[in-house]
């Protein structure tokens, strides 16, 4: 359910070869506009210009870790509602998270037998506001019994991300093992919905700039990502997840947008 992360927008655009990989930028301001870069603060493609620039990128060194925070809100300031669908015994469950947030740390690498540079990290996430069209159902965590604890609130266990072998996206799956967030169903109509499920597996992201963004229609295709506590049931996501990054290279004493770049060795 992102997820996640986590890290996102550490993903390769374009990677088109095994000696391509993605290295993490820092979008940072420049100190006198000018010359190519971007006009934006997020760095994102479509706000690269070639004069005139007010932002650049700062490569974030190899091997170097370095704490990243991660939200729903867009490159425009406001925020995206995160969605997660799947069917439980033959009914969709749909939920809706209005706000997400996020810690964890990451770092560039080179995989040394390929020349591969590719991103990758740890984290956990926070889901807010989460609402579900059920009728009379509630969202809550899990409690360590099994019972009902925070009201709107889902907890993702701990997340490890990459861009190795990704191609042009950002995997997301759980630390260990695959279970990535278990939370409480309570109040509903139907009685079978009530009591504990989970969402397990992994699901991957696409970057622009900053953000990476997830579709359902994606999020199924790859058939990776599984809702309902014990069963087999297809799981989608919808949203977008902005990363921004305290680098040390440039003072590490706020957090800055961070955006990919495909490198060739």
């Amino acid at each position: 359910m992102f997820c996640a992360l986590l890290v996102g927008a550490v993903a390769a655009q374009g990677a088109a070869a095994a000696t391509n990989g993605t290295t993490a930028f820092t979008c940072k301001e420049k100190k006198e506009a000018g010359g190519a870069g971007f006009s934006k603060a997020h760095c994102t493609k479509a706000d690269s210009v070639e004069s005139g620039a007010k932002f650049e990128h700062v490569e974030i060194a190899k091997g170097t870790s370095t704490e990243i925070s991660i939200s729903n809100e867009s490159t425009g300031g406001s925020t995206v509602p995160f969605l997660l669908k799947y069917s439980m015994g033959g009914v969709a469950v749909p939920f809706t998270a209005t706000g997400v947030t996020g810690s964890g740390t990451m770092e560039n690498a080179i995989d040394a037998e390929t020349g591969e540079h590719y991103s990758r990290g740890e984290g956990t996430l926070t889901f807010t506001g989460v609402t579900t069209s059920l009728p009379g159902c509630k969202v809550a965590t899990d409690t360590s019994e099994g019972g009902i604890g925070e009201l709107g609130v889902i907890h993702t266990e701990p997340l490890v991300m990459t861009t190795k072998g990704q191609g042009d996206a950002l995997k997301v799956e759980a630390k260990n093992p695959l279970l990535v967030a278990t939370f409480h169903l309570t109040g509903c109509t139907n009685s079978a919905l009530n009591g504990t499920d989970s969402v397990r597996g992994s699901v991957k992201g696409v970057p622009s700039g900053s953000t990476v963004q997830f579709t359902h229609a994606a999020s199924t295709a790859e058939n990776s990502l599984e809702g309902a506590l014990g069963t087999s049931t297809k799981a989608g996501v919808e949203g977008s997840l902005t990363v921004k990054a305290k680098d040390p290279k440039i003072g590490g004493d706020e957090f800055k947008p961070i955006s990919p770049t495909t490198i060739t060795t």
